[in-house]
């Protein structure tokens, strides 16, 4: 009852302070007609303000920013705290968790806790930078609210705040937009499938993909950096698999519309000697197919049936929306999906002259939901990531991205250890 009556009295308040916003964009649109000066929109704020006993514009900003009531705010800014958040958020200012983009942070032990301070951590680091983040879970329930994440937002009071990210369902056959990636990216997703198959990696496939990527991105009239759809990945893919009259194709298209590359030229012909077992120069395409590995194969057949809705481009709205984006890691195209849109939000840049953009470091988090000790490929190390293992009570010392972590923290019901200090929380 008290909550539902401080909601009111919230929307009540924002309403009344942004008609006051309204009322004084109108008054100084008709400035002119109404003294015949043109006045200035701060000059009939304070108009505004005074004639409503608010003294200055300055106090109904800061309402309006106590309030949420400010729309030039994102979406994810924090409009109010929980005293559950707080406590959590002086604990990680004690414990001094980093925020650093060129290493991660690792939370394992207690879930519940885990998530707790991991949401508080990535939430809190959005607001702050006025960044939208990434938050990948990997699970097998079928909805975000069923997963392990859902009862730690309940339990900080961020519902609403989630109710404005994006949620994608990279399982499901219909996504709710366009799936957008740069060639390197699309790389990094195939990494993901096939780091178990070393043959695989060292035949030049992966590079032959990445690089007719490249190649359609700037026929197309773009940068060969710019992101392609995942037609044009899968165009790459079977060019890859069935090299012969796809690659002439291609090849024949970059002579009449851009003769000055030649990278794919390159490529195109060590690999068409690759395939046909011969390593002399100049012999033609044989047409024989290149196995793909089972994983990928079952990735490129699962793509090929999802359907996306041409309303939204999501690579474009990850730049203005948190995303929060389902997979399993049993679904290969779900694992190529997921890649793809970490990409959107990923530090690394694909450009090989700056490797890594600070500026670009979004605030990630990952969640294992499932069977202890998993790290997708495309996971990057950095970028304000933080991993939360559900399912390992003790030190995950086996999973690859553990001795890059800056801060290890362990959780218990009852708080967190970190540095050698152990941070009550909750009591």
């Amino acid at each position: 009852m008290v909550q539902s009556l401080f909601r009111a009295m919230l929307a009540r308040s924002r309403f009344n302070l942004r008609s006051l916003q309204k009322q004084a964009r109108n008054l100084q649109r008709a400035s002119t007609e109404v003294f015949g000066v043109e006045y200035s929109l701060t000059c009939c704020q304070e108009a505004i303000a005074a004639a409503h006993g608010l003294g200055s514009w300055n106090n109904i900003a800061r309402m309006l920013r106590l309030t949420g009531a400010d729309q030039e705010e994102p979406i994810w800014a924090i409009d109010h705290r929980s005293p559950l958040h707080t406590e959590v958020s002086v604990a990680i200012m004690r414990g001094e968790i980093p925020h650093d983009p060129y290493a991660n942070t690792l939370l394992y032990g207690d879930a519940h806790m885990a998530m707790i301070v991991a949401t508080t951590a990535w939430v809190e680091e959005m607001n702050q930078r006025t960044l939208p983040g990434l938050l990948l879970v990997d699970t097998e329930a079928k909805s975000f609210e069923e997963s392990a994440v859902w009862p730690a937002i309940g339990a900080l009071g961020l519902g609403e705040l989630f109710d404005g990210f994006r949620s994608v369902d990279t399982r499901l056959n219909h996504l709710p937009g366009r799936v957008y990636a740069e060639a390197p990216v699309w790389r990094q997703a195939i990494n993901s499938l096939t780091f178990d198959d070393p043959a695989f990696r060292g035949s030049g496939t992966m590079a032959v993909i990445e690089q007719a990527m490249r190649e359609r991105a700037y026929l197309s009239g773009n940068s060969e950096l710019a992101a392609v759809s995942t037609a044009s990945f899968l165009h790459a893919c079977a060019l890859a698999a069935t090299p012969g009259v796809l690659v002439e194709e291609l090849l024949y298209e970059i002579q009449q519309k851009a003769p000055e590359r030649h990278v794919f030229r390159d490529y195109a012909r060590k690999y068409l000697e690759y395939v046909s077992g011969r390593e002399a120069p100049g012999r033609g395409p044989t047409g024989r197919s290149v196995q793909l590995p089972a994983r990928l194969q079952q990735g490129i057949e699962g793509l090929h049936r999802r359907q996306f809705a041409d309303r939204i481009n999501l690579h474009k709205e990850g730049k203005y929306r948190p995303m929060i984006v389902l997979f399993s890691r049993n679904d290969p195209t779900s694992v190529l999906l997921a890649g793809a849109l970490h990409g959107t939000f990923s530090a690394y840049s694909p450009n090989a002259d700056e490797p890594f953009k600070r500026g670009l470091a979004r605030p990630m988090m990952y969640v294992n939901d499932q069977e202890a000790n998993y790290s997708p490929s495309f996971l990057s190390i950095g970028g304000f990531t933080y991993v939360v293992e559900t399912q390992s009570p003790t030190f995950p010392s086996d999973v690859k991205y553990v001795f890059k972590a800056s801060t290890v923290v362990e959780c218990e019901p009852g708080g967190i250890r970190v540095g050698g200090r152990f941070l009550k929380i909750g009591q």
